[in-house]
């Protein structure tokens, strides 16, 4: 009895903390532009992960959160990745404010990560991607100071990355002779803007198109 009444004031905690959140949020809050950002999320738990349907398999607090913000999309950001932690990796996108979202989230500890990342349009005219059948993945994209690749398949090890400008100049070689996984390149030092990525294997060559921000 005792542990259910503690459970049950932990739940009415919760939703009272959340009606005052989010009424002080819709009583100060602007008007918003339509979101220019992102989330990046790491779930603490399973009945916070992805249901296919947009919202969570089973946190009906996370769930009002989610309505309240129009949250459009909630799905993983790297299917099928073999990586563990990019396996969970998942996105969030929302017509409501993303950065009070963010706000809310932080303050939910519902997620062991979460980062911004910003939409960007491709410019016309660049190259499109050529992506390998074991393509490793790239995250994250957009990034702004360390780029890691992770091979999807053991036998596709990446034996060097190229960056190149969308002038076609090549900016930076990593050469990845120690067949290391993932494959760390330190990209803080590159101006902000769009590159194309060439991932080389044994067998295959892949672009990709790299956002530094």
């Amino acid at each position: 009895m005792k542990t259910f009444r503690y459970t049950l004031s932990q739940s009415i905690a919760r939703k009272l903390w959340l009606i005052i959140f989010l009424s002080a949020i819709a009583f100060y809050a602007p008007a918003q532009e339509p979101n220019r950002y992102y989330l990046y999320v790491v779930p603490a738990d399973d009945s916070v992960k992805p249901d296919g349907n947009n919202r969570t398999m089973g946190s009906p607090f996370l769930d009002s959160i989610f309505d309240h913000f129009e949250v459009t999309a909630y799905e993983y950001a790297f299917p099928g990745a073999n990586n563990p932690r990019l396996a969970i990796t998942c996105e969030i996108h929302a017509s409501g404010d993303i950065m009070e979202l963010k706000t809310v989230l932080d303050s939910s500890l519902t997620y062991s990560l979460i980062e911004l990342a910003e939409y960007y349009m491709i410019p016309i005219g660049i190259e499109d991607e050529t992506p390998l059948s074991t393509s490793p993945d790239i995250y994250p994209n957009p990034a702004s100071s360390l780029l890691y690749l992770v091979r999807n398949n053991q036998s596709q090890v990446v034996e060097q990355v190229e960056i190149y400008d969308l002038s076609g100049k090549r900016i930076q070689v990593t050469n990845n002779k120690s067949k290391s996984d993932p494959v760390v390149i330190d990209i803080s030092d590159m101006p902000k803007g769009i590159y194309l990525l060439k991932v080389y294997t044994k067998d295959e060559t892949a672009t990709r198109k790299l956002v530094i921000h």
